[in-house]
């Protein structure tokens, strides 16, 4: 990506253009602010991501994916955009859980 930049900008002065707009670089948003594991911050951080720990910025739509150690209401979750995402789904205790997982699969089987 630097090099391209670089390229462009040689160019352009070869050239005699005298502006060359860069393009500006978009980071991933990861929200954390509902997630104690310090593993997380580390690694986005050395991704270069942009690291949301004020949970005010929920209503601000500034970041991609939001990380939790638990599930979130499903009436916060109705107000993601398309493209914002979560690291649980609604119900998700169903199938992680051995004895839910295990009535959940009797019920499937008894349907069929």
């Amino acid at each position: 990506q630097n090099w391209k930049a670089n390229q462009i900008e040689a160019t352009a002065k070869a050239v005699g253009a005298t502006t060359v707009k860069k393009k500006k670089e978009k980071r991933v948003g990861l929200h954390l602010s509902a997630c104690k594991y310090a593993v997380l911050r580390y690694i986005a951080k050395a991704c270069n991501m942009n690291v949301i720990e004020d949970d005010e910025d929920l209503e601000a739509v500034n970041f991609n994916v939001m990380w939790a150690d638990t599930v979130i209401p499903l009436d916060r979750l109705s107000e993601f955009q398309p493209w914002q995402k979560f690291n649980h789904y609604p119900s998700m205790y169903n199938i992680t859980r051995k004895l839910n997982l295990s009535i959940t699969m009797s019920k499937m089987q008894k349907a069929l």
